[in-house]
């Protein structure tokens, strides 16, 4: 099993504890979040299972899954 859980905090418009406890999205984001994937299934045997882990309050995660 493989769980994903990238920051999800788009900015720094957010409370300041918020970004130090669980970080920010770079503008790369969308690539951020393909590569990192990518290395996830391949590392993840044929039968595992991967979990994204996501707030959608400022990126819909139908734009993540795209």
């Amino acid at each position: 099993m493989v769980v994903f859980d990238p920051p999800h905090l788009l900015g720094r418009k957010h409370d300041p504890s918020l970004v130090v406890k669980y970080g920010t999205l770079q503008p790369s984001w969308r690539e951020d979040i393909r590569t990192g994937s990518q290395e996830l299934f391949r590392v993840l045997k044929p039968t595992g299972t991967f979990i994204l882990k996501w707030c959608d309050e400022n990126i819909d995660t139908a734009d993540v899954i795209k």
